[in-house]
């Protein structure tokens, strides 16, 4: 398969995921703020509101349950995200409570969602 093929797939699959995942999101009564937000050399899936706590969320899209063993995201992510996080707060000029960084990861095969939760930044 050619790259440009496989680029495409992986593209797609990322969007559905992102998708599947705001409409998961907005179910269970978080307020989308923005998607796929970038600054600071750094993308951002969702940015949400969950009651008075601004939620990063980064989205992982799978198409089988055994892929998604492990999920976390690295300390050089984390770092780029703060950043971005900084930034968005810094222009929109957001106050929140706390601000968190979830992940939710989306089995597309199965429509399954996994939703890891609470893991609070230091700012």
């Amino acid at each position: 398969m050619k790259l440009s093929k496989k680029l495409s797939n992986s593209s797609h699959k990322g969007k559905v995921g992102e998708q599947a995942a705001v409409a998961y999101l907005c179910k269970i009564g978080y307020r989308i703020l923005a998607t796929n937000y970038r600054a600071a050399g750094a993308e951002i899936d969702i940015i949400a509101r969950d009651h008075d706590d601004l939620v990063v969320v980064e989205v992982k899209s799978h198409h089988q349950s055994d892929e998604m063993l492990g999920e976390q995201i690295g300390t050089e992510k984390k770092q780029r995200l703060e950043r971005a996080i900084e930034h968005f707060l810094s222009y929109h000029q957001v106050q929140p409570h706390a601000i968190r960084l979830e992940i939710v990861a989306i089995i597309l095969t199965q429509n399954i969602v996994h939703h890891f939760r609470e893991e609070f930044f230091d700012f």
